[in-house]
């Protein structure tokens, strides 16, 4: 459930701690797993309950969601009383490395729009190329190329393969 903890700490929660939570698997070829979740946290001076909900599919192309469904405030003495005797989920460590991650994610995101700034002009749908990633190296393709529309391609520059190989986090936050 590291995806929810991830949407709770982006939602600014702290003192967050698991007060419900169920998981059930299916048997299909994907081993899908759906998790519900209930906490009670804290922003600021408030204190809130918040459901959570997560799908992670593992077969291949499986994909992974996670989305806060309801979120309310509580009163301090509910918070006390669901929360006694349970531990937070938001520890220091944990903290520390999300923060780090979401650092990562905005470099990346930084750098893929510089060099997408620079990208070329596909030269048959006359549309700016995106950035993509293969499995050895970085380039530009045609909006269209993802869909297997058009198979227009551009490598990047010297510089520009330098910058991508010193952001590690920049696949992470391709289209």
């Amino acid at each position: 459930m590291a995806d929810l903890l991830s949407e709770y700490l982006k939602r600014g929660f702290t003192d967050i701690v698991s007060v419900d939570s169920s998981s059930k698997e299916s048997g299909d070829w994907h081993g899908t797993e759906r998790n519900h979740e209930t906490i009670v946290a804290k922003r600021g001076t408030e204190c809130f309950r918040a459901t959570g909900y997560a799908i992670d599919e593992f077969g291949p192309g499986g994909q992974h969601s996670a989305e806060i469904t309801s979120e309310q405030i509580i009163t301090r003495e509910e918070y006390d009383a669901l929360a006694i005797g349970r531990q937070t989920m938001d520890t220091p460590k944990v903290r520390q490395e999300f923060n780090q991650r979401e650092f990562g994610f905005q470099k990346a995101r930084e750098v893929k729009g510089l060099l997408e700034a620079e990208a070329p002009i596909c030269p048959i749908h006359e549309k700016p190329m995106k950035l993509r990633r293969g499995p050895n190296a970085y380039f530009f393709g045609c909006p269209r190329y993802q869909r297997q529309q058009c198979a227009e391609i551009k490598w990047l520059t010297p510089a520009q393969k330098a910058l991508a190989k010193e952001t590690p986090w920049l696949a992470n936050v391709l289209d």
